[in-house]
């Protein structure tokens, strides 16, 4: 009997060590310098684009933001990408790429800056990946967003978990609306008309949210975005990434984990008495506030699949 019940205890020790070890999947942060008057961007997005179809196992983990600035400006500049120049530690220059925003022992920046030029083919970015793929993530994030019953606003809730002390450097949320396929007006460096991929159009914070977490190392976070009518939901996507913020070294602020999500579209109602198999995980109010007990009239609920429903309450 002891050395059944120890058997048990080891297997159910390795079945949890193993669920925990696939719920805390790493995806890196790739962000792109890039503008319309950069002659040699079109080649470098074909770069990132070889790089999916050539290790499509590598590149399913990783989400892209493209920042248009860092050689001039353009019609799809915002705010925020102006501000990212600081992370180039210098001159700046497109293409340029971050990976983690982390500093890569290969890049002879000062400063320890994260930025550098487009690596040299699909390979490049795949070695890059990878070096941050292979160091187990420390934080964990659960992404969920909807869009409102109007379709002008996208209610985006976020749910993280941590093994790291971030007492030192707070550990803060970013949380961006990126659209793809948008066509170029005056793309420099290209005879075709070029496609604007991984667009980010707009930003809860440049340097993100400062985290607050509780006893169990968990943080709750919501934010409410409007849509721009010039933006077209189909192409619409949330990014978000957890990051520290060092306004003196640029080599500190290094992305400790990210993901994305598409936008859902709910359509329907349900009853709060519905059976489900699958677990609620946060409550939040029409306007994006975490509710800490059902609240009378709408409320929006994250399911542990994933799912964003719509539950009315009496």
């Amino acid at each position: 009997m002891k050395k059944l019940l120890l058997s048990l205890l080891c297997f159910l020790t390795v079945s949890v060590a193993s669920a925990q070890e696939e719920e805390w999947t790493r995806r890196v942060l790739i962000e792109e310098f890039t503008t319309e008057k950069c002659q040699y961007c079109p080649d470098a997005a074909k770069g990132l684009e070889s790089f999916h179809k050539a290790f499509p196992a590598v590149a399913a983990k990783t989400v892209t933001i493209c920042h248009h600035a860092g050689f001039g400006e353009d019609w799809l500049t915002i705010p925020a990408d102006y501000e990212y120049l600081w992370l180039y530690g210098g001159s700046t220059y497109a293409p340029a790429f971050m990976w983690d925003r982390y500093h890569f022992d290969d890049n002879d920046k000062l400063q320890m800056s994260p930025v550098e030029g487009r690596p040299s083919g699909p390979a490049g970015h795949k070695k890059k990946v990878q070096t941050r793929l292979d160091i187990a993530p420390e934080v964990k994030i659960d992404l969920a967003a909807s869009f409102n019953d109007a379709g002008n606003k996208i209610i985006v809730t976020v749910n993280c978990k941590t093994k790291k002390d971030f007492s030192a450097n707070p550990a803060r949320l970013t949380v961006f609306v990126t659209e793809d396929n948008i066509p170029e007006h005056y793309q420099q460096g290209t005879s075709e008309q070029f496609i604007h991929q991984h667009v980010g159009r707009a930003v809860n914070e440049t340097w993100g949210a400062e985290l607050s977490w509780d006893d169990s190392n968990e943080a709750a976070y919501s934010y409410t975005f409007d849509v721009n009518a010039n933006w077209k939901k189909a192409d619409l996507k949330i990014v978000a990434f957890v990051s520290c913020y060092d306004q003196f070294n640029v080599g500190n602020c290094v992305v400790e984990n990210a993901t994305d999500v598409v936008p859902a579209d709910p359509t329907g109602i349900e009853e709060a008495n519905t059976t489900r198999e699958v677990r609620e995980l946060a409550r939040y109010s029409l306007d994006g506030r975490l509710l800490s007990q059902p609240e009378s009239g709408v409320n929006i609920v994250r399911l542990s699949d994933g799912k964003v429903v719509k539950v009315a309450v009496r």
